[in-house]
């Protein structure tokens, strides 16, 4: 059987420190091709981490540049998650968090029929609006991985 191509994507400090365990562990299985990208969502921050962890056992791409504004945050990630997730073909995709490089990422790999594995999310707040914007993000992943999954995976394959 041929080994799984695995794409972690990440944008914030939070999330890079819950994933390397599990980039670590897909890097030692050889039932997997493991690579990650890094949104630009907190980069500052997510450098400080990616530098005191060393080097991340894999390859990681970039995948926009830093984002500024919330309104234009979504188109970007789109496209940016976009051309990693047709250029890199994973057949997996892993996301983490609640924040809108997970639905980004979510809502790219649907559109391409790719699985997705969400590791967690925060708390429930109910509410949609703001101080609680990560809410909407959370439910429209939600959403899409509902709908996901290997029975959907382009490939044919469970």
């Amino acid at each position: 059987m041929a080994a799984r191509k695995i794409l972690t994507v990440f944008g914030t400090r939070p999330e890079a420190i819950k994933l390397f365990p599990l980039l670590h562990a897909l890097t030692d299985d050889p039932r997997f091709i493991s690579f990650a990208c890094v949104s630009a969502q907190h980069r500052a921050m997510l450098d400080q981490v990616l530098d005191i962890a060393g080097s991340c056992p894999c390859t990681i791409s970039t995948c926009c540049a830093p984002i500024r504004r919330s309104t234009c945050s979504t188109a970007t990630l789109l496209t940016g998650l976009g051309r990693v997730m047709d250029a890199e073909n994973p057949d997996w995709v892993v996301i983490q968090g609640d924040v809108a490089t997970a639905m980004a990422c979510a809502l790219s790999a649907f559109s391409r029929k790719i699985s997705v594995a969400h590791v967690e999310a925060r708390l429930r707040s109910g509410p949609i609006h703001p101080p609680w914007p990560d809410e909407v993000t959370r439910k429209i992943s939600a959403r899409l991985l509902s709908c996901t999954g290997p029975d959907q995976d382009r490939r044919g394959r469970a």
